[in-house]
């Protein structure tokens, strides 16, 4: 099977969740578009309709620590590929099609991935996530 490039290229904004709120990224959203602003005070989640309790899992809940082990893994190689790699092409001059509002702050953001949101599993220098316990 071979490969097909087409050169189709997109430009890519990009952000993290909890910048959603700051006035900041929706004027580089804006800027990126060409449109003189956003309109953004108004948020509507897209779990209103959703029945507390229903199909819903507590992932801090100690059950969950193996597979929390697994994606931890991901989501530090997510944060390091984010910051080492893709930031710096959103701060280069010439990178219009490479957008990320702020990018210092959302390189804060999701260096934060890296750690244990549930606080009881830690990373050994193997790159594995353990529970503190185990350390």
């Amino acid at each position: 099977n071979k490969l097909t490039n087409h050169n189709i290229t997109n430009p890519i904004f990009l952000y993290e969740l909890s910048q959603l709120n700051e006035d900041y990224l929706w004027q580089d959203l804006a800027n990126m578009l060409d449109v003189e602003e956003i309109p953004h005070d108004i948020h509507e989640g897209s779990h209103k309709n959703r029945v507390p309790g229903k199909n819903r899992i507590d992932i801090c809940d100690a059950y969950y620590d193996d597979f929390r082990s697994m994606i931890m893994l991901n989501a530090y190689n997510m944060s390091k590929w984010l910051c080492d790699f893709f930031v710096p092409l959103a701060k280069e001059e010439s990178r219009k099609d490479v957008v990320i509002a702020n990018p210092d702050e959302f390189c804060n953001l999701v260096k934060d991935y890296a750690n244990d949101p549930c606080e009881r599993l830690v990373r050994l220098d193997n790159g594995t996530y353990i529970r503190k316990e185990f350390q």
